[in-house]
């Protein structure tokens, strides 16, 4: 008895140093179903990525589509690396599509489990059509996938954050243990497809209606006033701005405040223009305009020199280039299309068809131009 009594310290301190090292590997073993559920971020070596971004605003009965109006994409990479696995059971995998509160992962962070996630994926309202519908599962191909065809049947305001987040998982998970984190979009708003009509484009087009601009409302004052004036797209819009942006604010008239102005013509001017372009020649002073198709000289050329951007020019080059400006304004016989450009453009139409087409519309826009002028000089004379 002694001895066992005098043995024992030393027994449990070899057995503690052997059991503790095998008890901690098997908690924190994968096959330890408690150990997983107390595991709250997993370590996920592959992971979804959405590759174009939403915009702020979606609306019910559209198609779901990225910023630029195109069709979302997603990706499957690896987490550390970032490349794309193109090859392999991964790259073939299925995925579908889910809506998110916008409450989930509002902390910015990008790991989580999955009870976690399935907590806050958000379900249709009592007596409704399925929140999201259309091809909601796919397989990806070569690691790429193109969601296309999915709309929205409810608006967002009916949750607590009034936004949703798009969610992108995969079906089967992979072999041997390797999880796939899930893709996560930027939170959006979804309105009613009735407000569509009136919804802004966060980059307006040259065809795009003048009330698209920032600013204009839908049969508001100004849109009345520029609608009077024949100011009925965003390219009109710009046309005018640059052969006169005096005459465009004054069109406006007084009650537009500076901020105001600045936000219209800055949003105009995040449009995407066309490739048709017009030169001008001074003979005279030996230079070449070149405009683009809201009329902005965009490049100059003297003598035998090659078109150098405006930007380049010097003080003195500017202000030639200004004046040369105005002095084109006034001989539109002389302000012709850059056929570099428009003969690809130009649809099977002859130089001279352009030419009386180009004069037409910049003689209409000088001649307001100029009556307003005359009116605000000599208010009470007719014309």
């Amino acid at each position: 008895m002694k001895i066992a009594a005098m043995l024992e310290p030393a027994i449990r301190k070899v057995v503690k140093e052997e059991v503790e090292p095998l008890m901690v590997f098997l908690q924190s073993s994968p096959r330890n179903p408690l150990a997983f559920q107390r595991d709250s971020y997993p370590s996920r070596s592959l992971q979804l990525v959405l590759v174009n971004k939403l915009p702020s605003t979606l609306f019910t009965n559209s198609h779901i589509e990225d910023e630029g109006h195109a069709p979302l994409q997603i990706k499957l990479v690896d987490s550390k690396f970032k490349n794309v696995i193109q090859h392999g059971p991964f790259s073939s995998i299925k995925v579908e599509i889910f809506v998110l509160n916008a409450d989930f992962a509002a902390d910015g962070r990008e790991n989580w489990s999955e009870t976690e996630i399935n907590e806050h994926i958000v379900r249709e309202r009592d007596g409704k059509r399925p929140l999201l519908v259309g091809d909601l599962s796919f397989a990806l191909v070569g690691g790429v996938g193109t969601i296309r065809n999915i709309s929205f049947t409810d608006n967002s305001s009916w949750v607590r954050s009034r936004k949703f987040k798009l969610g992108v998982r995969a079906l089967s998970r992979a072999s041997h243990g390797t999880g796939i984190r899930e893709a996560v979009s930027d939170a959006f708003m979804v309105l009613d497809h009735r407000g569509e009509s009136y919804q802004k484009h966060s980059k307006p087009s040259l065809d795009d209606p003048v009330w698209r601009l920032k600013k204009i409302s839908k049969q508001g004052a100004s849109h009345m006033k520029l609608e009077s004036q024949g100011i009925k797209t965003v390219k009109d819009f710009l046309m005018h701005y640059h052969v006169d942006s005096s005459y465009l604010r004054q069109i406006l008239g007084k009650g537009i405040a500076n901020r105001t102005w600045d936000t219209m013509v800055k949003h105009a001017n995040e449009c995407q223009l066309d490739n048709t372009h017009y030169t001008y020649t001074s003979e005279a002073e030996g230079a070449q305009l070149l405009f683009n198709c809201v009329y902005k000289v965009v490049a100059v050329k003297f003598g035998a020199q090659h078109f150098q951007p405006v930007d380049a020019l010097d003080i003195c080059q500017k202000a030639l280039v200004e004046k040369l400006k105005q002095t084109a304004f006034l001989n539109l016989n002389q302000l012709l299309p850059d056929l570099g450009v428009d003969d690809v453009l130009g649809c099977g139409k002859s130089k001279a068809y352009w030419c009386k087409i180009r004069a037409a519309v910049m003689w209409k826009i000088v001649r307001r131009s100029a009556a307003a002028r005359r009116k605000a000089k000599f208010p009470f004379d007719l014309y």
